[in-house]
């Protein structure tokens, strides 16, 4: 009885640590996306700053807060 446990228990954790694996792999796959994404909208928005030019910095110096 204690050798069935044994033998359906061990399967078991090597899906789970295969699991966790899979689950960590694509957590950090996700992570790197995001920051590849953050980076490409901030060069994108430094871009669109710098092409409004000076109009863009005086309109913002006009708003009030």
């Amino acid at each position: 009885m204690q050798t069935r446990f044994c033998r359906t228990q061990i399967p078991r954790t090597l899906e789970c640590v295969v699991l966790v694996f899979v689950i960590k792999t694509n957590i950090e796959n996700f992570t790197n996306k995001l920051k590849s994404l953050f980076c490409q909208l901030s060069k994108l928005l430094k871009s669109y700053v710098s092409s409004q030019g000076s109009t863009f910095s005086k309109d913002f110096q006009r708003r009030r807060f």
